[in-house]
């Protein structure tokens, strides 16, 4: 059962409606994610890395030689590094580590492959830092996910722990949760999410790599942590990446969160978002 926390700040969300002015919606978000003020004792800094400009996080008494990269989430048409700059410094508390979350091209204006691209040149880059952790939240997996699979298929180094929050792999929408969580999921809807796939399957076709990268090859992929709310329309994305990678013969562990909703720790503070953050930082060790 959801704690009191979770239950209050649950009775306060909305579904979100469709984007019907991209711009509009990225700049909306952007401007009120600009004025939260981050927590006093992180620092926040604009480098690059691979040439892709973004967001660092910086907590206190840091790691050395560690770095979590964060890939946003925003159906990889909106949010930016400034709208997850939030989340970044939880991230960045919980595990003693930077956050880095880049700037990556969006759809529709760019192609899904330089989208890709950007997400690899992170990546490449990021690496030669040390420990590398990759982070994302729902459609900031399937950039993840892509990126790393055409490493992979080159072989080239990856990261050393991949963590998905409420990962949105899979653009066809074919997860049983889809219907199974209709009337429970209370932020997202099917209107929203079919609005959604009308925006990107003009510039990439719903089941391909970059969208869909669930149906593309899992073997050597780094150990995984998936977190997901029980009750999100995207929960079965990870349930079956879960269930992909054991059969690639991966390590990965898969958390479902009781009454929880897509990326929850977003929507404020509640033991469900300090036991999220918990379990991430004793996976990325």
């Amino acid at each position: 059962m959801a704690s009191p926390e979770a239950q209050r700040i649950r009775a306060g969300l909305f579904r979100f409606p469709p984007a019907a002015d991209i711009a509009a919606d990225r700049a909306g978000w952007e401007g009120w994610a600009a004025t939260q003020p981050l927590p006093a004792d992180v620092t926040e800094t604009t480098p690059a890395y691979g040439g892709v400009a973004g967001r660092l996080i910086s907590p206190p008494d840091l790691e050395k030689d560690r770095l979590v990269v964060a890939f946003h989430g925003g159906g990889l048409v909106s949010g930016a590094s400034v709208t997850h700059r939030g989340l970044a410094a939880m991230l960045a508390k919980a595990t003693a580590r930077p956050v880095f979350v880049p700037d990556y091209r969006r759809l529709p204006e760019t192609a899904p492959e330089d989208v890709r691209a950007d997400g690899i040149a992170v990546l490449a880059a990021a690496r030669s830092a040390g420990h590398l952790t990759v982070f994302a939240d729902s459609s900031g997996a399937a950039l993840a996910l892509a990126a790393m699979q055409d490493m992979a298929r080159r072989g080239e180094a990856l990261p050393d722990r991949v963590v998905f929050l409420s990962p949105a792999i899979d653009a066809t929408l074919a997860g049983d949760s889809f219907e199974a969580n209709a009337e429970k999921d209370p932020t997202l809807s099917h209107v929203s999410l079919r609005h959604w796939q009308s925006v990107v399957e003009k510039v990439a076709p719903l089941d391909g790599p970059i969208l869909s990268p669930l149906f593309q090859p899992i073997g050597g992929l780094p150990p995984m942590l998936l977190l997901a709310g029980s009750d999100e329309l995207w929960r079965d994305d990870a349930v079956r990446l879960a269930d992909r990678v054991t059969a690639a013969g991966g390590t990965v562990r898969l958390s479902i969160y009781p009454d929880m909703w897509h990326v929850w720790p977003m929507s404020g503070d509640m033991p469900e978002t300090a036991q999220a953050m918990a379990e991430i930082a004793a996976f990325v060790g």
